[in-house]
Order: structure tokens, then C-alpha cells, then sequence
């Protein structure tokens, strides 16, 4: 019963914003990675009373969104819901194998936490964020390409047309896409705690690199081949094109940072 509205809620948010749809696949990655882990984490049970005053916060944070959600938006409502879950989850977890599971093997615990949707105010925070500097980055590639471009705040004039790089463009799909890949693969393919941490905090720039190709590319076309193409041409329809070449460019990171790990 406790798990059924927020997994519902979840769904519903997942669906009516594209920025989410990862959400979906969290589970599944996370069972794999317990899967892989079984059997450190579910090995000589360790009953630990601290699970139960986790599983009790769980619940409180549980009750509060029962009693105050309507003063949440969805997403909010979302994640106060989802987070109840996860909380009171790990409190069982703690109850039946005990803390030092998580200590040693905390990744796949933490890796559920990507299941929460960011909260509305820190989402719309990081998607003014990427999008200044997707703007940024185009406007120095441009001039470096050496375009005649103007750029007036979140908008490029070039070749008599305008094109404003609004919120929707920002790259904010890409940007969580590549850091739950990095993230993952981090934790797969990489032992040392340092080239973790670079691999993923390196999935922000090339997140944005791959971004100000995209305008740019979608602005030359449309100035100088048909401006149709920025909203309806098919580069603009199915950015994938662009995200395989960020995969690429994480891949190569992460290749370098592998080689100069010892064997």
C-alpha cells in the first residue's frame, strides 16, 4: 500500500516530461548492480536496530506528503513520495543485513536515489545553468569558426535570421543522460576514486560542448541552407546524432582514465 501511490506518481511525471523518461530504466540497472553484489550484500545477516529508526523516517517523510502534498506541485509531490520509499527500503535492508553492508557497498543504494525527481527548484536552477552556458560555449565556437553572429542575451543573429536558445534546447536531457551513464560506468570500469569522480563531472562539459554543436550546426543550416530546417528539419527532430558524439567523447575520457589505472 505504502508503495503503490508513489510508484504511481512517478509514472505520471515520468510520462508528461521527457527529461525524466530515465527514470524508468533506474530500477533495473540497480537490481543488476545488487545482482552483481549479492553476495557481499545479502550474506551473514547482521540485525541492526538502526534500521528501524530509518524505516521510521521513511514513514514520517511518508505521512508528510499524505498531509501536506497539496502544497506541492507534482514533481515535489513525486519526490517526497519516491524518497519515503527509498528511505523506509534501506531502514528493512539495515533491520535484516546490517549497516556495514551499505558502508562497504553503498553504490547501488545510492545509485536508487536517481529514481527521485528533481525537485522543481533545483531543476529549474540547473536548466538556467546549462542553458547560459550552452549559449556561452556557442558564441565563442562561433567566433572562433569565424561567423558574423550577434548575440543578444539567449538569442544568435545571423545571416538575417534569429535564433533564441530557449529552455527546451538547454541539453537538459542530455546532461542527465550522460552523468547516470558516467556514473554507472564509473562504477564499473574504474577503481580509483579520483578518475571516478573526473569521469563524471566531465559528462557536464561535453554535455554542453555537445550542445553548442548542435545550435550551431542547426543555425548555419537554417541561415544559409533553409531556415525550416531549425524547426522541422529531422537534425532538430532526433538529436541522437549529437548524443552519440558525446557518448564518444565520455568513452574517450573514460578510456584515458582506464589505461592509467594499474592492471
Amino acid at each position: 500500500m505504502m508503495l503503490y501511490p508513489p510508484i504511481r506518481s512517478l509514472l505520471t511525471t515520468s510520462a508528461r516530461k521527457d527529461y525524466y523518461s530515465y527514470i524508468l530504466i533506474i530500477p533495473l540497472i540497480s537490481g543488476y548492480l545488487f545482482y552483481r553484489q549479492k553476495g557481499i550484500l545479502f550474506s551473514n545477516s547482521e540485525y541492526s536496530r538502526a534500521g528501524a529508526i530509518i524505516m521510521a523516517v521513511g514513514l514520517m517523510l511518508y505521512f508528510f506528503r499524505g498531509n501536506y502534498g497539496a502544497q506541492l506541485n507534482l514533481d515535489d509531490y513525486s519526490s517526497v513520495g519516491v524518497f519515503s520509499v527509498l528511505v523506509f527500503w534501506v531502514g528493512a535492508f539495515v533491520l535484516l543485513f546490517g549497516y556495514e553492508k551499505i558502508e562497504k557497498k553503498a553504490f547501488p543504494f545510492l545509485f536508487l536515489l536517481l529514481m527521485i525527481p528533481i525537485p522543481s527548484y533545483l531543476l529549474e536552477r540547473l536548466i538556467g545553468l546549462i542553458q547560459q552556458a550552452s549559449v556561452e560555449a556557442t558564441y565563442r565556437l562561433f567566433q572562433v569558426m569565424g561567423f558574423p553572429v550577434l548575440k543578444e542575451g539567449v538569442v544568435f543573429h545571423l545571416h538575417a535570421i534569429a535564433v533564441e536558445v530557449a529552455e527546451e534546447c538547454s541539453g537538459i536531457r542530455t546532461t542527465i543522460a550522460l552523468f547516470v551513464m558516467g556514473l554507472l560506468a564509473a562504477d564499473l570500469f574504474l577503481k580509483t576514486r579520483w578518475k571516478k569522480g573526473v569521469l563524471v563531472l566531465s559528462s557536464l562539459p561535453i554535455a554542453i560542448l555537445k550542445n553548442a554543436i548542435r545550435i550551431i550546426t542547426l543555425t548555419v543550416l537554417g541561415a544559409y541552407v533553409d531556415v525550416e530546417l531549425i524547426n522541422r528539419g529531422f537534425l532538430h527532430r532526433r538529436g541522437f546524432i549529437f548524443f552519440l558524439f558525446a557518448l564518444v567523447l565520455l568513452g574517450g575520457v573514460l578510456w584515458i582514465l582506464r589505461r592509467s589505472e594499474k592492471p
